[in-house]
């Protein structure tokens, strides 16, 4: 599938083909099909009228490993399907924002497409060290996503998402302190439909979905869909240079231009799914994901500097930019989302992803289901740059003449990074199914593998550039020798885990879970040069689960559990630095950190009432952290070189073990039918966050002294989603849909930074950086998003819907992230209100 390109099969531009194949794949479906009448819901007296909304839909989850009634788990999970994906316009998983209560996604600074993701005081982000888990874990189709880079992709086709909150690390596995989420992709429906969705939205987005499905075949049914989506955005880059790095990579890497703009992407996704029975009792399904995404980064916009020697430097360069014809202090600080963005380091990326499922399901008897999944996925990312400080390059002198006066000079990066990614994961895991009156109950084994190939890194040389002058454009380091500096990891997972439940009467059940999982994980670094360096950990854990449920009634459901999980700890590369006696760069000791754990109480109630037109779902929790793993980023401080010298660190990425925390709170989900065709949702939590314990070094590098003073980043106290819709049938089947749904979050903290002003008062420079710390805590923000459609509009033999659609109407634009390097810190805003209009026509 290397040169799989659907866009470009019609030869011309990329826009203008995609809508040619669109076109295309609809006219000749539309050619082979007979006349087919609109699908209508049977809640309606008359099966050809429109369909009347009178109850709550019954929903199929997932979250227990089997498919059973959302309303039947004893499991905080919400499930999001696939009208309420549409109607939300849930394109990724940066959009999951504020759909489920505890959750809350914004999109990392950088190029590398990665989340930070929070649910019930869990953070999950991006670690330097790749073969470091993460605390929220990612699925598709049940297959764990164990790398965060380039995970903010377009699928094809989602069937449902599941959001299941809280540790989940019997079922789940080593990665989910803080919960999973899982999307499903759809299957093949077994009978000819075809439908083509067009959107296009301001500042000219534009995104086309096709989807065919086959008429069953002797036990064979297929389904394939094709996705082109063009995302644009109205922030343009200060300049646009190109900087050459062919001598430094010996030719892997040349010149390379940044983007033009900021923010925007082109994808084209394929999802084909086949399915096969060829026994009544065994059913084997593939599913096939190729995409490929062409994107730069959102705008990275300069907030200001910190109190450290790289923050006082990056400061004294910038300001200085003025004098040689360059933007002012004043213009490169942006406290509010610009037009404008300084990131001309910043070049495009492209991702490529492929996986393969094959799921195999066997049912043996009445009681025994057998169940294998086995899945391949890669994903490979070009070569690129991004910026990390806001600045993009700076002019500096680097020649003098006889006078002292600048006689040449040199644009410098004060922090960009570059790189390219490849992976390699494979993961297989056999499960057992058995359904009896006295016992239900799930086991499985399962074993996971990622890896890197060898080579997968061009520059073979550190991805951090400090403060790094290009003289003539070019980068100037030395050409690669013949030692292989390729960066390389492998993480390999093995577990089995069985979890029980015991009807002990007819309103009683008991649960016990147990996981047993090894986690091994090699990894090699090169980035201090020759010979390179091996690290390596491999441990064993155990996952527990204890749950006790009571059904006073049919439609009534209470439960309490204990559950605990962990993730796996490891080993990280130590800082870099020069030795000023050699000149060489070298690294500094390796840097252990321990696994992370998590115990957690869990009480919930789930009921139906009023005939199932009222659902409410209620969950109180207390979870307790322990050696919490965190990101560091630390440009301060030295480290003893092997000439005897404590120099100071260059750079320095790693993982290292927070401390303690607990978290309780309440989350509630609330849905309505009050009278015909309106139905009402309503969703939120309350969550009380602390610290217990922070390490030292942590503490330092935030620049606090005490535990009450570090920042609870991205845990907003209170957050609600809620929307309301009426749908109005009209005559000749047709329907009238309008919807208004918005989130509320209370305040929020932002940045992991308390800033100081007093190195630069020091240094005689007047700079107050106050602001930043006042930045930091974002007010509390309400979001309103509306749709209005006419939906199942007959068109010959077809039938189509227009939507007309509005996000973020309340239009803020209010920071999201702060990210303080050391040498400066920098702002990713929200995106401001955007509009546009759906067609989709289905037969």
């Amino acid at each position: 599938m290397k040169n799989l390109n659907f866009a470009r099969f019609a030869g011309g531009s990329t826009g203008c083909s995609t809508l040619a194949l669109a076109t295309t794949l609809t006219i000749a479906a539309l050619t082979i099909a007979a006349p087919a009448t609109a699908q209508t819901a049977p809640a309606s007296p008359d099966p050809s009228g429109p369909q009347a909304v009178t109850t709550i839909q019954e929903i199929i989850v997932t979250a227990q490993k089997r498919s059973e009634n959302l309303q039947s788990v004893p499991v905080a999970v919400t499930a999001i399907t696939s009208d309420q994906i549409a109607n939300a316009r849930i394109e990724n998983i940066a959009d999951l924002r504020s759909v489920a209560p505890n959750l809350y996604v914004v999109t990392q600074p950088g190029g590398n497409n990665i989340p930070s993701t929070m649910m019930r005081g869990q953070v999950s982000g991006a670690a330097s060290n790749p073969t470091v888990d993460n605390g929220i874990s990612y699925y598709i189709d049940g297959v764990y996503l164990g790398s965060l880079s380039g995970i903010i992709f377009d699928v094809a086709d989602i069937e449902r998402i599941e959001v299941i909150r809280g540790p989940a690390g019997t079922l789940f596995g080593t990665n989910s302190t803080g919960g999973a989420i899982n999307y499903i992709t759809s299957g093949p429906r077994g009978v000819f439909a075809a439908k083509q969705d067009f959107s296009y939205a301001r500042f000219g987005s534009f995104r086309s979905k096709t989807r065919i499905d086959l008429p069953e075949w002797h036990g064979i049914s297929a389904a394939v869909s094709y996705l082109h989506n063009e995302k644009r955005n109205n922030v343009r880059n200060y300049d646009q240079i190109t900087l050459d790095y062919t001598n430094e990579t010996s030719g892997k890497v040349g010149a390379l231009t940044s983007v033009k703009r900021l923010g925007e992407s082109t994808t084209d996704a394929v999802h084909a799914t086949v399915r096969w029975k060829p026994l009544d009792d065994l059913t084997l399904d593939y599913k096939f994901d190729w995409s490929r995404q062409e994107f730069a980064p959102p705008p990275v916009y300069l907030l200001g500097f910190p109190d450290t020697p790289g923050g006082i430097a990056a400061y004294q360069l910038v300001a200085s930019q003025v004098y040689f014809g360059g933007p002012t202090l004043d213009d490169y600080i942006q406290t509010e989302r610009g037009r404008v963005a300084y990131n001309d380091t910043t070049t495009k990326s492209v991702t490529k992803t492929t996986s393969h499922l094959i799921v195999g399901t066997y049912r043996a008897n009445d009681h025994l289901t057998i169940k294998n999944t086995t899945s391949w996925r890669s994903l490979d990312r070009n070569a690129f740059t991004s910026n990390l400080d806001g600045t993009g390059t700076l002019t500096v002198p680097i020649a003098y003449g006889p006078d002292g006066t600048p006689a040449a000079f040199a644009p410098l990066s004060p922090l960009s990074v570059r790189c390219c990614n490849q992976l390699r994961q494979f993961s297989n895991e056999l499960q057992f199914n058995v359904d009896t009156k006295p016992v239900t109950a799930t086991a499985g084994l399962f074993y996971y593998n990622r890896r890197t190939p060898p080579g997968e890194n061009p520059f073979g040389l550190p991805v951090v550039d400090t403060f790094q002058v290009f003289p003539g454009n070019a980068h100037p380091g030395t050409p690669i020798t013949d030692f292989d500096r390729s960066f390389y990891y492998k993480v390999r997972q093995v577990a089995g885990y069985g979890q029980a439940t015991w009807h002990a009467t007819d309103q009683i059940d008991v649960t016990g879970g147990l996981r047993y999982t090894q986690d091994d994980k090699t990894f090699f670094d090169t980035s201090a040069g020759e010979p390179g360096t091996t690290y390596t950990y491999s441990k064993g854990n155990f996952s527990y689960l204890a749950n006790l449920t009571y059904k006073p009634s049919s439609q009534i459901l209470l439960y309490a559990k204990y559950v605990t999980s962990f993730i796996a700890g490891g080993t990280a590369a130590g800082p870099l630095a020069v030795d000023s006696v050699t000149g060489k760069v070298f690294q500094g000791p390796a840097i252990p950190y321990k696994e992370e754990r998590a115990y957690s109480w869990e009480g919930g109630l789930k009921a139906d009432w009023l005939g199932h037109r009222l659902r409410t779902n209620l969950a109180l929790f207390h979870v307790r952290y322990s050696n919490l793993q965190t990101p560091i980023f630390a440009s301060t401080g030295c480290v003893t070189s092997p000439s005897g010298i404590c120099e100071p660190i260059v750079s320095s990425q790693y993982t290292a073990n927070f401390g303690k925390a607990r978290a309780y709170g309440l989350e509630f989900e609330v849905t309505a039918v009050p009278i015909e065709n309106l139905t009402l949702n309503a969703g939120g939590s309350v969550t009380d966050f602390k610290y217990l314990d922070i390490s030292p070094e942590v503490l330092t590098n935030a620049g606090v002294t005490r535990v009450s003073d570090y920042p609870e980043t991205m845990r907003p106290t209170f957050m609600s989603n809620f929307s309301a819709e009426y749908v109005q049938p009209l005559d000749n089947g047709m329907r009238l849909s309008a919807r208004v749904d918005g989130a509320l979050r209370s305040k929020i903290v932002v940045g992991t930074t308390v800033f100081s002003s007093a190195g630069f008062a020091a240094a005689g420079l007047p700079y107050d950086n106050d602001y930043m710390n006042k930045a930091s805590t974002q007010k509390a923000l309400l979001t309103l998003n509306a749709r209005l459609s006419l939906m199942d509009v007959p068109v010959g033999p077809t039938t189509a819907t227009v939507s007309l659609w509005g996000r973020n109407l309340t239009n803020r634009q209010q920071i999201n992230i702060i990210s303080s390097t050391g040498i400066t810190a920098t702002a990713l805003y929200d995106d401001p209100v955007t509009y546009g209009i759906d067609l989709s026509v289905k037969l």
